[in-house]
C-alpha cells in the first residue's frame, strides 16, 4: 500500500466513525504498527499530527476554521499543506459513501499453462531474433529454443535461475550470430525457431515437471533438436523423461561442478542435487551411461563427496583431471565410451570457473577457463547429440551479464555442432 492509498484508507475510516469522533489516537496506533514500511509509518504519523479537521468538532486553539471544515490552520508548513490537500482530495472524491472503499479486482486472464498446451502464452522475445514457433514452421525446424523459467530454491541464498531464459535471450542479439571459427550460418541451416517458455509456477514442482516434459515431447515429435535454457539443475529430470521416451538407449554427458546424483537429507525427492539419482531410479538412464565431467568444491551432503560417488559406481572425470589432461584427451575418452549412442548434453554453467561465470546458483572455485571449456565442447562433434540442456544461469548474481553472454555462446556452439552433422 502506497502512502497516498494509506491516506485514503485513513479518510475512509474517519467517515465511518460518528461525527465529532477523534481519530488522532487511531492513526497514532497505526503509525506504531511494526508491519508498516517506513514510508507508511511517516504517512500515518503525519495524519496524526495534522488531525482530522474535516470532522465537525471545535477548532483547536490557534486555528481558524474557513468556509470548508477541512481548511488548513494558518501555521501549517508547505509539506503539511501538500499532504492535507492529497488527503482531502481523496476524501471529497469518496464522500458519497460511508463505507470503506473496496478494491475492484480485474477479470481473470488466461491460465498460465492450459491443460492442452504446456507453453506460456506470454511473449518473451526470441533467441537471436529467430522466428517464433507456429503451426507453419514447426515441422521444418531442425532445432528449437525453449525456455524453462523454474527453480526449486535448493540454494536459498542464491535464488534466481527462474529468470535465466529471458536473461540469455537478451544476451543473444540478432546481429551477433556468426562464430569466427565456423563458416556455417547455423541458425539459417537449422531453421531455428523459438517456442518461448514453458508455463510453470516455481513452487509447484510436480505440475511444473509435467509441463516441461510435455513441452519437450512436443518439440521432439517434429523430429527437432530441443535446445533448452533453464532454470536450475532440477529441470533436467523432466527433460530426461521426455527424451528417454524417444531414445531408449540414451546416454548423458553431464558437464557440471556437481554430480547432481545424491539425496540431501530433509530436502525432498526433487532438488538440484537429485536429478540423475531420480533418473536412474526411474529407469530413464543407467548409471554407466552417464558421464559426470567437472565435479569439485564444496557440497551440501556427505553422499556428494568424491569417495561416495566413486563407491556408488558413477563415472566421473573431476575438474582436476579435466584440467590436468586437457579437453582433447577427455573428449577422446567420452567419444570412445558413448560413440554411436544418442546423447543428452547437459551443460551446467557452474562448470566454468566463477571468475568467468559468477551468475550461477552454486559457484565453485577451481573450474576450467572459458577457452578450455569451449574447446572441449567443440570436440564433441563426434557424438550424436539429440538434446541440449543449458542451465543454472542466475541473473541476480550475474555481474555485468557475463554469465548470460557466455551461456548464449554455449548455445551458439551447440547449434554449430548440430549444423555440422548431416
Amino acid at each position: 500500500m502506497r502512502p497516498q492509498e494509506a491516506l485514503v484508507y485513513g479518510s475512509n475510516c474517519r467517515r465511518a466513525k460518528a461525527p465529532g469522533a477523534d481519530l488522532r489516537a487511531e492513526v497514532s496506533v497505526m503509525a506504531r504498527s511494526p508491519a508498516l514500511s517506513p514510508c507508511l509509518v511517516k504517512a500515518f504519523s503525519d495524519m496524526a499530527m495534522l488531525g482530522t479537521a474535516s470532522v465537525r468538532a471545535p477548532a483547536p486553539a490557534g486555528h481558524s476554521r474557513g468556509a470548508l471544515s477541512g481548511d488548513p490552520p494558518a501555521h501549517e508548513g508547505r509539506n503539511a499543506r501538500t499532504l492535507r490537500a492529497s488527503w482531502q482530495g481523496a476524501s471529497r472524491h469518496h464522500a458519497s459513501s460511508a463505507r470503506p472503499r473496496r478494491t475492484v479486482m480485474p477479470e481473470p486472464g488466461p491460465a498460465p499453462f492450459p491443460e492442452a498446451d504446456p507453453f506460456s502464452p506470454y511473449d518473451v522475445g526470441t533467441f537471436a531474433g529467430v522466428p517464433r514457433a507456429n503451426s507453419a514452421n514447426r515441422a521444418h525446424a531442425r532445432a528449437a529454443i525453449l525456455g524453462v523459467p523454474f527453480d526449486t530454491g535448493t540454494n536459498a541464498r542464491r535464488i534466481g535461475c527462474r529468470q535465466g531464459p529471458e536473461h540469455i535471450r537478451r544476451s543473444a542479439p540478432p546481429e551477433r550470430r556468426f562464430l569466427f571459427h565456423s563458416d556455417r550460418d547455423a541458425i539459417s541451416e537449422l531453421k531455428v525457431i523459438d517456442y518461448g517458455n514453458v508455463g510453470v509456477v516455481p513452487g509447484k514442482v510436480e505440475q511444473a515437471f509435467l509441463a516441461i516434459e510435455r513441452a519437450v515431447a512436443a518439440i521432439l515429435a517434429h523430429g527437432t533438436l530441443p535446445v533448452v535454457m533453464g532454470g536450475d539443475g532440477s529441470v533436467s529430470l523432466p527433460q530426461l523423461r521426455a527424451v528417454s521416451g524417444r531414445f531408449p538407449d540414451l546416454a548423458v554427458v553431464h558437464v557440471d561442478a556437481h554430480t547432481d546424483a545424491f539425496d540431501v537429507p530433509g530436502a525432498g525427492p526433487y532438488t538440484t542435487s537429485t536429478t540423475f539419482l531420480r533418473a536412474e531410479e526411474e529407469g530413464l538412464v543407467d548409471r554407466e551411461s552417464v558421464i559426470h565431467i567437472g565435479p569439485r568444491g564444496l557440497g551440501i551432503a556427505p553422499d556428494g563427496t568424491a569417495s561416495a560417488v566413486a563407491a556408488d559406481g558413477h563415472r566421473v572425470i573431476d575438474s582436476d583431471e579435466f584440467c590436468a589432461r586437457g579437453p582433447a584427451a577427455v573428449a577422446d575418452d567420452v567419444a570412445a565410451m558413448l560413440g554411436g549412442r544418442p546423447v543428452y548434453l547437459c551443460w551446467d554453467m557452474d562448470f566454468f570457473d566463477p571468475s568467468a561465470a559468477p551468475g550461477v546458483a552454486s559457484p565453485e572455485w577451481g573450474g576450467p577457463d572459458v577457452r578450455s571449456a569451449l574447446s572441449f565442447l567443440r570436440l564433441l562433434w563426434r557424438l550424436d547429440i539429440v538434446h541440449v540442456d543449458v542451465n543454472t544461469v542466475s541473473p541476480p548474481h550475474d555481474l555485468h551479464e557475463t554469465t548470460g553472454n557466455l551461456a548464449a555462446r554455449v548455445i551458439f556452439e551447440c547449434l554449430d555442432l548440430a549444423a555440422s552433422r548431416p
